[in-house]
């Protein structure tokens, strides 16, 4: 996908445009959205490398952060 804006193209890739839905999503807590600034996760999911219909189990999840990202369907 090509972005373009004020005359400056950007490419962007798939991963990138499923990762900013994921982020963007209703119905996410005010906290996890707060969050987002500290932990960084368009920079932390694509280190992953997961692919649809990978499995994934979020091991000492806490507060569930990473577990609702990883669960919303992209």
């Amino acid at each position: 996908m090509l972005l373009v804006s004020n005359l400056t193209a950007v490419a962007v890739t798939q991963e990138e445009v499923a990762i900013s839905a994921v982020l963007a999503q209703p119905g996410r807590l005010p906290e996890d959205i707060a969050r987002d600034t500290r932990s960084r996760p368009e920079r932390i999911l694509p280190l992953l490398q997961l692919k649809p219909g990978d499995q994934v189990a979020d091991i000492f999840g806490g507060s569930g952060y990473y577990s609702d990202l990883l669960a919303a369907p992209y």
